[in-house]
Protein backbone atom coordinates (compact mmCIF):
# COMPACT_ATOMS: atom_id res chain seq x y z
CA UNK A 1 0.00 0.00 0.00
CA UNK A 2 1.38 3.53 -0.87
CA UNK A 3 0.87 6.49 1.05
CA UNK A 4 1.25 9.83 -1.68
CA UNK A 5 -0.37 12.46 0.61
CA UNK A 6 0.90 11.23 4.14
CA UNK A 7 4.78 11.27 3.20
CA UNK A 8 4.67 13.96 1.37
CA UNK A 9 2.97 16.24 3.81
CA UNK A 10 5.70 14.98 6.51
CA UNK A 11 8.85 17.08 7.42
CA UNK A 12 12.00 15.86 6.26
CA UNK A 13 14.26 14.66 8.92
CA UNK A 14 18.17 14.22 8.68
CA UNK A 15 20.55 13.36 11.10
CA UNK A 16 22.48 17.08 11.21
CA UNK A 17 19.15 18.68 10.80
CA UNK A 18 17.52 20.99 13.72
CA UNK A 19 16.07 19.01 16.64
CA UNK A 20 14.03 21.43 18.24
CA UNK A 21 10.32 22.13 16.75
CA UNK A 22 8.34 18.83 16.75
CA UNK A 23 6.65 15.92 18.95
CA UNK A 24 8.10 12.89 17.75
CA UNK A 25 5.58 10.93 19.69
CA UNK A 26 2.93 13.01 18.18
CA UNK A 27 4.00 12.82 15.08
CA UNK A 28 4.55 8.48 14.81
CA UNK A 29 0.62 8.44 16.97
CA UNK A 30 -0.57 10.33 13.88
CA UNK A 31 1.53 8.32 11.24
CA UNK A 32 0.30 4.99 12.76
CA UNK A 33 -3.34 6.82 12.21
CA UNK A 34 -2.95 6.60 8.33
CA UNK A 35 -1.46 3.26 8.21
CA UNK A 36 -3.64 0.07 6.98
CA UNK A 37 -3.98 -2.57 10.16
CA UNK A 38 -1.15 -4.86 8.26
CA UNK A 39 1.16 -1.61 8.29
CA UNK A 40 0.57 -0.61 11.73
CA UNK A 41 1.96 -3.56 12.80
CA UNK A 42 5.07 -3.51 10.79
CA UNK A 43 5.97 -0.13 12.23
CA UNK A 44 5.27 -1.14 15.72
CA UNK A 45 7.70 -3.82 15.47
CA UNK A 46 10.32 -1.09 14.71
CA UNK A 47 9.62 0.45 17.71
CA UNK A 48 8.92 -2.67 19.68
CA UNK A 49 13.22 -2.63 20.06
CA UNK A 50 12.42 0.54 21.79
CA UNK A 51 10.52 -1.17 24.25
CA UNK A 52 12.67 -4.08 24.72
CA UNK A 53 15.09 -1.13 25.95
CA UNK A 54 12.88 -0.12 27.94
CA UNK A 55 11.91 -3.22 29.94
CA UNK A 56 15.16 -4.76 30.03
CA UNK A 57 15.97 -1.09 31.92
CA UNK A 58 13.04 -1.34 34.26
CA UNK A 59 14.02 -4.70 35.05
CA UNK A 60 17.48 -3.78 35.72
CA UNK A 61 16.12 -0.99 38.29
CA UNK A 62 17.34 1.63 36.13
CA UNK A 63 15.65 5.16 35.57
CA UNK A 64 16.48 4.83 31.83
CA UNK A 65 13.09 4.82 29.41
CA UNK A 66 12.71 5.82 25.91
CA UNK A 67 9.20 7.42 25.17
CA UNK A 68 9.10 6.66 22.14
CA UNK A 69 8.93 3.25 23.33
CA UNK A 70 4.78 2.11 22.86
CA UNK A 71 4.61 0.71 26.59
CA UNK A 72 4.11 3.38 29.21
CA UNK A 73 6.13 3.62 32.24
CA UNK A 74 3.78 2.44 34.85
CA UNK A 75 3.13 -0.95 32.64
CA UNK A 76 6.43 -2.04 32.39
CA UNK A 77 6.01 -4.45 35.02
CA UNK A 78 3.29 -6.29 32.91
CA UNK A 79 4.08 -5.13 29.32
CA UNK A 80 1.44 -5.84 26.30
CA UNK A 81 0.76 -5.35 23.19
CA UNK A 82 4.08 -6.89 21.87
CA UNK A 83 4.56 -9.58 19.52
CA UNK A 84 3.65 -12.81 20.41
CA UNK A 85 6.86 -14.54 20.50
CA UNK A 86 8.26 -11.87 22.39
CA UNK A 87 5.03 -11.75 24.99
CA UNK A 88 5.47 -15.93 25.66
CA UNK A 89 9.48 -14.82 26.66
CA UNK A 90 8.17 -11.90 29.04
CA UNK A 91 5.48 -14.64 30.40
CA UNK A 92 8.06 -17.10 31.42
CA UNK A 93 10.33 -15.05 33.32
CA UNK A 94 7.73 -13.23 35.45
CA UNK A 95 7.31 -17.08 37.32
CA UNK A 96 7.38 -15.89 41.38
CA UNK A 97 8.80 -19.21 41.77
CA UNK A 98 12.26 -18.62 39.98
CA UNK A 99 14.85 -18.89 42.68
CA UNK A 100 15.88 -15.49 44.05
CA UNK A 101 19.43 -15.70 43.77
CA UNK A 102 19.36 -16.58 40.29
CA UNK A 103 20.16 -13.27 38.53
CA UNK A 104 18.15 -13.92 34.99
CA UNK A 105 18.30 -10.37 34.22
CA UNK A 106 21.04 -11.30 30.73
CA UNK A 107 19.74 -14.43 29.94
CA UNK A 108 16.51 -12.28 30.04
CA UNK A 109 17.51 -9.97 27.86
CA UNK A 110 19.34 -12.21 25.21
CA UNK A 111 15.97 -14.03 25.40
CA UNK A 112 14.23 -11.04 24.27
CA UNK A 113 16.55 -9.78 21.47
CA UNK A 114 16.17 -12.97 20.14
CA UNK A 115 12.26 -13.39 19.57
CA UNK A 116 12.75 -9.69 17.95
CA UNK A 117 15.29 -10.69 15.41
CA UNK A 118 13.35 -13.98 14.71
CA UNK A 119 10.01 -11.92 14.03
CA UNK A 120 12.03 -9.56 12.24
CA UNK A 121 13.50 -12.07 9.56
CA UNK A 122 10.02 -12.88 9.28
CA UNK A 123 8.40 -9.87 8.39
CA UNK A 124 7.00 -8.99 5.00
CA UNK A 125 8.60 -5.73 5.07
CA UNK A 126 11.89 -6.01 3.14
CA UNK A 127 13.18 -3.22 5.34
CA UNK A 128 12.75 -4.75 9.45
CA UNK A 129 14.38 -8.04 7.74
CA UNK A 130 17.78 -5.50 6.82
CA UNK A 131 17.07 -3.63 9.59
CA UNK A 132 16.99 -6.25 12.41
CA UNK A 133 20.54 -8.00 10.89
CA UNK A 134 22.04 -5.31 11.22
CA UNK A 135 21.36 -4.20 14.65
CA UNK A 136 21.50 -7.75 15.76
CA UNK A 137 25.32 -7.08 14.40
CA UNK A 138 25.59 -3.51 15.92
CA UNK A 139 24.41 -4.96 19.38
CA UNK A 140 26.64 -8.29 19.51
CA UNK A 141 29.53 -6.10 18.50
CA UNK A 142 28.89 -3.25 21.36
CA UNK A 143 28.65 -5.94 23.78
CA UNK A 144 31.54 -7.03 22.92
CA UNK A 145 30.03 -10.79 21.52
CA UNK A 146 31.88 -12.83 19.18
CA UNK A 147 29.78 -12.80 15.50
CA UNK A 148 30.97 -15.95 12.43
CA UNK A 149 27.52 -14.83 10.73
CA UNK A 150 27.99 -10.79 10.63
CA UNK A 151 28.17 -9.30 7.70
CA UNK A 152 32.16 -8.41 7.49
CA UNK A 153 31.60 -4.81 6.29
CA UNK A 154 29.37 -3.59 9.21
CA UNK A 155 31.63 -5.37 11.78
CA UNK A 156 35.08 -3.78 10.36
CA UNK A 157 32.89 -0.36 10.83
CA UNK A 158 31.36 -1.19 14.50
CA UNK A 159 34.73 -2.09 16.22
CA UNK A 160 36.14 0.91 14.57
CA UNK A 161 33.35 3.12 16.24
CA UNK A 162 33.43 1.45 19.64
CA UNK A 163 37.17 2.08 19.38
CA UNK A 164 36.54 5.91 19.64
CA UNK A 165 37.33 6.87 23.37
CA UNK A 166 34.79 9.42 23.65
CA UNK A 167 31.96 8.03 24.69
CA UNK A 168 29.37 11.12 23.23
CA UNK A 169 30.98 10.83 19.73
CA UNK A 170 30.70 6.99 19.81
CA UNK A 171 27.02 7.44 20.45
CA UNK A 172 26.55 9.61 17.66
CA UNK A 173 28.93 7.95 15.24
CA UNK A 174 26.43 5.01 16.12
CA UNK A 175 23.24 6.89 15.16
CA UNK A 176 24.59 8.23 12.20
CA UNK A 177 26.02 4.94 10.94
CA UNK A 178 22.22 3.69 11.81
CA UNK A 179 20.73 6.23 10.11
CA UNK A 180 23.15 5.73 6.95
CA UNK A 181 22.19 2.20 6.95
CA UNK A 182 18.24 2.95 6.74
CA UNK A 183 18.47 5.20 4.01
CA UNK A 184 20.36 2.26 2.38
CA UNK A 185 17.58 0.46 3.14
CA UNK A 186 14.71 2.37 1.76
CA UNK A 187 16.49 2.85 -1.55
CA UNK A 188 13.85 2.96 -4.16
CA UNK A 189 10.47 3.13 -1.66
CA UNK A 190 9.42 6.25 -1.60
CA UNK A 191 5.52 5.89 -0.48
CA UNK A 192 5.43 2.75 0.89
CA UNK A 193 5.41 1.80 4.28
CA UNK A 194 9.21 1.48 4.10
CA UNK A 195 9.33 5.43 3.56
CA UNK A 196 7.37 5.47 6.57
CA UNK A 197 9.68 3.09 8.85
CA UNK A 198 12.76 5.29 7.73
CA UNK A 199 11.14 8.52 8.94
CA UNK A 200 10.78 6.73 12.64
CA UNK A 201 13.74 5.73 12.81
CA UNK A 202 15.02 9.36 12.13
CA UNK A 203 12.81 10.77 14.74
CA UNK A 204 14.31 8.20 16.85
CA UNK A 205 18.24 9.17 15.63
CA UNK A 206 16.98 12.87 16.48
CA UNK A 207 15.55 12.58 20.10
CA UNK A 208 18.69 10.56 21.14
CA UNK A 209 20.78 13.97 20.45
CA UNK A 210 18.24 16.77 21.34
CA UNK A 211 19.12 19.31 23.89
Amino acid sequence: MNYYCLIAGLRELTADGEKKGFDAAEIIADIRAELSRTDVRVVDLLYAALDIENIVAHRQASDRYNPLGRIAKENLDTPTGLPERIQKIIAGYSDDNEDEDFDATEKFERALWEEWYAECATSKSQFMRKWGESDRVIRSIVAGLKLTDADEELAERVKTIIGTHNLVERERQLANMRWELADSYSEMHYFDIDAVRILGKGQYSCLAFAP
